[in-house]
């Protein structure tokens, strides 16, 4: 192939620009066209200019591009010109935009008009805006997950927590056979002058030297609460079960046992059914009553057709609306009762992390046992086992 056949199908790119207008123009060529793209910059997305002339018309247009063999040869002439500052771009951004090529081998100017490319500009815009709306989502999406993350991260540090507990309840304790006819074990304290002190934890999450094994199993009147007063303990048990013996033994306060949720978990997992009453600082008073037992999980619900919340200041009993997401057992949180109606989180008398928001599944407004404030501290909470007589 010699040299005048390459050129009809070489291709050739020839660039110039504006920096200080942001201008940047591009012409390039293949066999049958002559390829102009003018993009500027001052625009965000930028504007976008271009043209694809063909040859042949070019040659029909202006008997002057009939010198020319090949397109190849009319890009390299027109870099000839803007190399000898005989070609200059009229820019115009609201029509279209020209090259005026000027040659002393004319006789007059020559102009290339460059369409806008309408279509391309909004194409581009709208290409941005939704690569911005989709990075937006799933950012969102990728906080909560890491939310989620760290949520059960905590739930199975807490439940790995109270399974050492447990361990180090069972060695130092001792299992004998029971002389009482009523029961068939008990439990022998090793040291039962800390019986009521409250759990803690040392460095490696053993328990501190002396072990709390449990709260004493003989009953506690609920008349000795810190939180009910006695012309209340009627209308507690009306709402539990009318015109019934009802006896209450006290497994769990805060002011003997202290505040970790694996403390509330220890004394009362597998007990049922319960009743928890709370107070805060600011001084209201309210709980909830399950037929079903506490459980260390991670975030689980489960049904209860029996449970209620209550208010001891407004003297009302708030009933299920979705029963079965009467209790939510969370082994890093205390009681739960429903989807956010009711939660205590772990240290709930130092922090104001426990809420109450509803309506969720309980027939409630929202924050209606806490005064209309979403988030309390907790003044004290105890949590009793119920028991029915005959």
């Amino acid at each position: 192939m010699n040299s005048n056949d390459k050129q009809l199908t070489e291709s050739h790119i020839f660039k110039f620009g504006s920096p200080e207008n942001g201008i940047l123009v591009n012409i390039s060529n293949n066999k049958n066209y002559i390829l102009f793209n003018i993009q500027d910059n001052s625009y965000f997305p930028p504007y976008i200019y271009e043209a694809f002339l063909s040859f042949k018309a070019l040659k029909e247009k202006n008997e002057i591009f009939n010198n020319f063999k090949s397109t190849y040869q009319l890009v390299s002439f027109l870099e000839s010109c803007h190399k000898k500052n005989n070609m200059k771009l009229n820019f115009n951004k609201k029509e279209s935009s020209f090259i005026i090529i000027k040659d002393s081998s004319f006789e007059k100017e020559i102009i290339l008009e460059i369409q806008k490319k309408k279509k391309q500009i909004q194409s581009n815009s709208n290409k941005i805006q939704i690569d911005n709306s989709f990075l937006i989502s799933k950012l969102e999406q990728l906080e909560k997950e890491i939310s989620s993350l760290k949520l059960e991260i905590e739930f199975l540090k807490e439940k790995n927590q109270t399974l050492e507990n447990k361990i180090n309840l069972i060695q130092n304790t001792q299992i004998v056979n029971s002389n009482s006819p009523n029961s068939e074990f008990q439990i022998k304290k090793i040291n039962t002058s800390i019986i009521n002190s409250p759990l803690k934890h040392s460095k490696n999450n053993s328990l501190l030297e002396s072990q709390r094994t449990s709260i004493p199993l003989e009953k506690i009147k609920i008349t000795e609460s810190e939180i009910v007063k006695n012309s209340e303990i009627k209308l507690i048990n009306s709402w539990i079960k009318p015109d019934t013996e009802i006896k209450y033994k006290l497994i769990f306060s805060t002011k003997i046992n202290g505040d970790d949720s694996s403390t509330f978990h220890l004394l009362c997992d597998d007990n049922f059914p319960t009743l928890t009453i709370i107070k805060t600082k600011t001084g209201f008073r309210f709980g909830g009553y399950t037929t079903i037992p506490w459980k260390s999980d991670s975030l689980v619900f489960y049904k209860d057709n029996l449970a209620f919340l209550f208010s001891l200041d407004k003297k009302m009993k708030y009933l299920p609306e979705n029963p079965d997401e009467a209790i939510c057992c969370i082994s890093g949180c205390g009681p739960t009762f429903g989807a956010s109606d009711l939660t205590i989180r772990n240290e709930c008398t130092k922090n104001c992390n426990s809420f109450c928001q509803g309506p969720q599944s309980y027939q409630m407004e929202k924050s209606e046992l806490s005064g209309g404030v979403e988030k309390f501290v907790v003044d004290c909470y105890e949590v009793y086992l119920v028991e029915f007589g005959n």
